[in-house]
């Protein structure tokens, strides 16, 4: 709108001009915000495979060094799982021989997370994040009371991301595989699995 006065010309916009402004800035946001945060879990969970898969080239490199894979916590004797983290259970890749120069860390618990006490998660996680992947082994052997499960050798593994939803889907009871066709905020873990045999079998 142009106002005249006094012979000097004024221009400014009316209150119905700034609403209808202001309208169309707040719909491109409505749309844009949205987009924005799926793009973000997108790339997060592309990060999260991509680590996971340097992971597993370092965990094969090592088993061809010591012909069994890196120790769960229960494949050791007189094990104590408050003094055995995840990031203790990938430590023998970093030293003393270096199969992987740093380990990575899960692009989703980069913040604390208090899991339910009844489920001891907490224990795979001391301390403040960031805390990296998920590693637990499986085996063909059942071990009996003298020794660790497996023989001390593990020949399966699997490395797990906590997923959009934060939750290590795996230990409360009901594993599920984060799938992005179910949602991009969707229950389930991401996972990889590795080793000799299909994991758990007999």
């Amino acid at each position: 709108m142009i106002k005249k006065q006094m012979g000097h010309t004024f221009s400014g916009f009316t209150l119905i001009e700034l609403l209808i402004v202001v309208a169309i800035i707040g719909i491109l946001a409505a749309i844009a915000v949205p987009n924005f945060l799926n793009a973000q879990v997108r790339a997060k969970v592309s990060r999260a495979h991509a680590d996971m898969r340097s992971l597993a080239t370092s965990i094969e490199a090592y088993r061809v060094s010591h012909n069994t894979y890196p120790p769960d916590g229960d494949d050791l004797p007189n094990f104590n799982p408050t003094d055995f983290d995840t990031a203790a259970r990938l430590r023998p890749l970093t030293t003393p021989v270096s199969y992987i120069t740093s380990l990575p860390h899960d692009p989703f618990h980069t913040s604390y997370i208090e899991f339910p006490p009844e489920t001891g998660i907490q224990l795979l996680f001391p301390g403040n994040p960031p805390h990296t992947y998920i590693y637990t082994t499986y085996g063909s052997h059942t071990g009996d009371a003298r020794q660790p499960p497996n023989f001390g050798k593990p020949d399966n593994y699997g490395l797990s991301s906590l997923g959009p939803n934060q939750i290590f889907n795996a230990f409360i009871g009901y594993p599920v595989i984060y799938d992005s066709s179910n949602g991009l905020t969707s229950d389930g873990d991401i996972t990889i699995v590795g080793g000799q045999r299909t994991p758990l079998s007999p």
